[in-house]
């Protein structure tokens, strides 16, 4: 940096970083705990240096290039809070692995790393205050991502395959799998504390979609990029403001899945419901309205077609309506427990039991349902296809 004077709020400055630009240097700050790492406020945006200022990487990741007045490292969350001139206030979350690579700059040259990640607590949100429709009337900026902040470097030598994270327990047993940006670099992905819902196909290995929140521990993070792979820990913190036993939070994770196999169930009849339907429709289309021989099997298939349409509506989808209809179902007994269940970590109450109880009897009404449409009207239609000739519809999976 070449000084050129002060003037207007800050020092004037010549900036190597970019092309010929120039500007003023209105604020420095120096991480408090890593001095390599330093931060700096100019006219045009931020900059950070990982080398105590001898070379300047301009910030470009969620701020804009405006005037930076005001910079702060917090003593506790280890943020940076970034003051702006028209432009507002901004928060980098957890500046931990800059003051990593900082440190360390040789990291820099690994094809993959994993960084440590901050403690992450398992708080419960409360709904936020305020109106329930806000328009215009109130600001609220964007909060820190509830979870595990996890980072890891991708460096040259790594390939472009797209990351593949999983979350362990202390058994070794994988609770989560995370995808993650292959991009060169320092990335980041939150874990929400949860773990995955069971895959009913898949022996009950964990899938994809979340399921209850993890027990409080150390979890490890396993990442692979190719050939490459590094290993971190993350650790889950229990609300403070909450006494929960371990047996009361095994037993809310109990009911939870049985809460989703519930679902899952319900999905897999809706799914078959959906899949024949369209089946009965391929068959309608596929035969020739002109064809006087096929007009006894095609009326079949139509009042087969507005059978199932309808039984749909009833169990699934709720009836075409416009307004605040509701679109009541049988499938939304089954499904309420799962919002229930999912905004509380202490022991599963009576209420949480009975909707339990409730979903169970809802899933038995809609898969006795669909298992008697499936072995009456439309085992009718099939047998009737096959005697006339044809086998064009699927059995039910």
């Amino acid at each position: 940096w070449e000084p050129l004077g002060v003037g207007n709020g800050g020092i004037g400055v010549r900036e190597e970083v970019g092309e010929g630009v120039w500007g003023f240097v209105h604020v420095i700050e120096e991480d408090p705990v890593e001095p390599n790492l330093l931060f700096l406020g100019t006219e045009f945006g931020l900059f950070a240096s990982l080398d105590r200022g001898a070379s300047w990487i301009e910030w470009r990741n969620g701020l804009p290039p405006a005037p930076v007045r005001g910079l702060v490292v917090h003593p506790r969350d280890h943020d940076l809070v970034v003051g702006t001139h028209g432009r507002a206030a901004y928060v980098i979350d957890d500046i931990r692995p800059l003051r990593a690579l900082a440190a360390n700059p040789a990291a820099a040259g690994d094809a993959l790393r994993v960084f440590p990640s901050a403690p992450a607590i398992q708080y419960v949100e409360a709904e936020a205050q305020g109106y329930r429709s806000t328009g215009h009337a109130m600001f609220m900026g964007e909060r820190r991502p509830y979870g595990a902040l996890l980072h890891y470097w991708i460096g040259e030598a790594a390939t472009s395959t797209s990351p593949q994270l999983s979350i362990l327990d202390g058994a070794g047993e994988v609770v989560r799998t995370l995808a993650g940006s292959a991009d060169p670099g320092l990335n980041r992905v939150v874990w929400d504390l949860r773990m995955a819902l069971p895959d009913e196909g898949d022996d009950g290995e964990a899938g994809d979609e979340a399921g209850p929140w993890v027990l409080p521990g150390r979890y490890a993070v396993h990442v692979e990029v190719g050939e490459h792979v590094a290993e971190g820990s993350v650790e889950v913190v229990a609300d403070p403001r909450l006494t929960i036993s371990t047996a009361d939070r095994r037993a809310r994770i109990a009911v939870q899945l049985e809460a989703a196999r519930l679902a899952s169930a319900a999905s897999h009849a809706s799914d078959q419901l959906d899949d024949m339907i369209e089946a009965v429709e391929d068959v309608l289309a596929w035969w020739p309205d002109d064809d006087d021989d096929l007009s006894v099997l095609r009326e079949q298939g139509r009042e087969l077609r507005d059978e199932l349409t309808t039984l749909n509506e009833h169990l699934f989808t709720g009836p075409d309506c416009q307004g605040g209809c509701g679109r009541a179902a049988v499938v939304n007994r089954v499904y309420a427990p799962m919002r229930k269940l999912n905004s509380a970590l202490g022991a599963p109450t009576p209420t949480d039991r009975l909707a339990i109880s409730h979903a169970e009897a809802a899933l038995d009404e809609l898969l006795d349902a669909v298992e008697s449409v499936m072995t009456g009207p439309v085992e009718a239609f099939r047998q009737a296809l096959v005697a006339a000739g044809y086998t064009l519809l699927p059995r039910a999976g």
